[in-house]
C-alpha cells in the first residue's frame, strides 16, 4: 500500500495497515519500527477535553522518516506536535520549561548581538523584528502546549477504584 494512502487510512481511524516501512498498530502509526511513533490518535475523552485528535511526533529522525511524517501530517487534522508523542504530564511540563528556557536563551543571544551593533540602522531593525517574531511564535507555542496539558490533566480528575469482590 502507498504510504499516502496508509496515512489517510490512519487519519480516518484504521487500526491496522502496512505501507513501505510505515505501519499502523492500534491508535499509532510508526516509521521503520515501533521505536519511532509518527503520530498517535487520542481517545474520545481526550479529544473532547482538548479539542485535538492527534499527537504528532515533532522529532526529526532521518530523510525517509521525514517523508513518512510529511504524509501523516498532511493526512491528519487538529494535531499538536510533541517530541516522541509523549503526553505524560511530567514530560509535558518539562517540555514547557525547556521551551521557555530555549526562548529566553535565543532572545538573550539576539539582544546581545543587537547591543554590539555600532549604529541603530537596518541591521538593528532586523534584529528587533526577529526578536518580536520569535517572542510571538514562542509565546504561542508555549501557550499551545500549556493549554493542551491543562485540557488533558487540569480540571477535576476522576479516579476509578476497583472494589474488592
Amino acid at each position: 500500500m502507498q504510504n499516502t494512502v496508509l496515512a489517510e487510512q490512519f487519519a480516518k481511524g484504521e487500526t491496522i495497515g502496512e505501507g513501505s516501512n510505515m505501519f499502523i498498530r492500534d491508535d499509532t502509526i510508526y516509521s521503520f519500527g515501533t521505536h519511532f511513533k509518527i503520530a498517535i490518535r487520542l481517545n474520545p475523552d481526550q479529544k473532547i477535553s482538548c479539542g485535538i485528535s492527534f499527537i504528532y511526533n515533532s522529532n526529526i529522525w532521518g530523510s525517509r522518516t521525514s517523508v513518512h511524517q510529511f504524509h501523516v501530517r498532511n493526512a491528519i487534522n487538529s494535531y499538536i506536535a510533541i517530541p516522541d508523542c509523549n503526553i505524560d504530564e511530567n514530560v509535558l511540563r518539562d517540555y514547557i520549561l525547556e521551551l521557555k528556557d530555549n526562548f529566553v536563551s535565543e532572545i538573550n543571544d539576539l539582544k546581545t548581538k543587537q547591543s554590539k551593533l555600532k549604529t541603530k540602522g537596518k541591521r538593528f531593525e532586523q534584529f528587533k523584528a526577529k526578536i518580536e517574531r520569535i517572542t510571538i511564535q514562542s509565546t504561542q507555542r508555549i501557550k499551545e502546549v500549556e493549554n493542551f496539558t491543562t485540557a488533558i490533566y487540569g480540571g477535576q480528575a476522576i479516579h476509578f477504584i476497583k472494589e474488592d469482590d
